[in-house]
């Protein structure tokens, strides 16, 4: 396998298997993903993954090795692995669409909330805790290009090659403070939440149809469709096919179609005449459908709340302000009395005070305890049933 020293670069299927070997003896590893959102390539798609193992750094290349994953998922889900990780929401997230339930989760960012440290990157913390310069300057670049560069591979890898010793760090304080217990709380909690596999699409926004009546709107999605097709056959972000505006322009500008072909707002690889008859029967079937909907050009499509439901925003409003008089404003304060403000900012923040308040959001259990401990029973009547009970 080959190694230069920091990594173990696996593209192979033999390699593959050597990497499978290792993992299965192993009962703690480090883990982090780079992917791809909807930035260079289309969709939300993983281009590397780096795990660490007993002093070895394997980075999968699931391009190059185009080999199922599902052997490697398995051992994700076990539940004689600790996966340690920094910031891991959005790699969780993509694992869970890409059908891998990872278990038992150590997010050190986590960690560094409960310990009272303010938000920082992985790179800032390893120099704070480990005195450790690791480079951010393949960051930002395209992960679905190949051959990748050294400097990319030596980016990688520095994600995980110090979580083991991130987290040993991490795990000392957090159990001298008593918080440790906290933190398996909260990773249990945050990484057995489900995701929503609509949230890795690109969709049509409320921002996006201001300005647009009913009629419009209906048109303006389904060029928002076509849109989206045309970039995944190509494989590329929605957005480098047409910007969003020029959509609105189109809908707004009978005319404007004609400047297609000249369009700098749009993909050189849609400015041909074939494409151009194809959208403009598109719009012409868009707006017949419209008018057989009965959907109307005197009407905007983001209407203003109704009276019904101005009164309920207002009633929430209302409730949210008297439980911070009545017992959120005390209990933030004891919060950072007693932990510290980071802590606070992390456990109560401002949204998961409305959220909770107007039903939308339970808490982890821990948690209602602690809070029960500061402020006593006049909270139970914010919390959701089921975390009072």
């Amino acid at each position: 396998m080959p190694n230069n020293s920091l990594y173990f670069y696996v593209t192979t299927s033999g390699q593959y298997q050597e990497f499978l070997a290792k993992i299965k003896g192993a009962k703690l590893l480090g883990l982090d993903l780079e992917f791809d959102r909807n930035r260079y390539g289309y969709g939300f798609n993983i281009c590397l993954i780096q795990c660490y193992i007993d002093s070895s750094c394997f980075i999968i290349d699931p391009i190059e090795l185009n080999e199922p994953l599902d052997e490697f998922y398995s051992e994700l889900a076990s539940e004689k692995n600790e996966i340690v990780c920094f910031s891991f929401s959005e790699d969780y997230k993509l694992l869970k669409l890409s059908g891998c339930n990872p278990t038992n989760v150590r997010d050190l960012d986590i960690a560094c909330s409960l310990l009272n440290y303010p938000k920082k990157s992985l790179v800032n913390v390893l120099v704070e805790h480990l005195q450790m310069n690791t480079s951010k300057s393949s960051q930002k670049s395209n992960w679905l290009l190949r051959p990748l560069s050294k400097e990319q591979l030596n980016y990688a890898a520095e994600d995980v090659i110090y979580l083991l010793d991130l987290f040993r760090g991490l795990k000392a304080q957090l159990t001298s403070m008593n918080r440790y217990e906290w933190f398996l709380s909260e990773n249990q909690w945050h990484y057995t939440l489900e995701v929503d596999a609509n949230d890795s699409k690109v969709g049509v926004k409320n921002k996006d149809l201001l300005g647009l009546n009913e009629s419009e709107a209906h048109v303006f999605k389904g060029l928002f469709e076509w849109r989206d097709q045309m970039a995944k056959s190509r494989n590329k972000p929605p957005y480098q096919m047409i910007d969003n505006h020029y959509l609105k322009l189109l809908i707004k500008d009978s005319h404007k179609i004609n400047e297609w072909l000249e369009e700098p707002a749009i993909h050189y690889s849609l400015k041909t005449r074939g494409i151009l008859n194809q959208v403009k029967a598109l719009i012409h079937q868009l707006q017949d459908e419209s008018r057989a909907l009965g959907l109307r050009t005197d009407k905007d499509a983001i209407q203003p709340m109704s009276t019904e439901e101005f009164d309920r925003y207002k009633n929430d409003k209302n409730l949210i302000k008297l439980a911070r008089n009545e017992v959120f404003g005390l209990l933030k304060d004891q919060l950072i009395k007693n932990y510290g403000k980071h802590v606070q900012s992390f456990l109560l923040s401002n949204r998961v005070i409305e959220e909770i308040v107007i039903g939308k959001k339970a808490i982890p259990p821990y948690r209602f305890t602690l809070f029960h401990e500061l402020v006593g029973d006049k909270l139970e009547r914010y919390l959701p049933k089921n975390q009072s009970d």
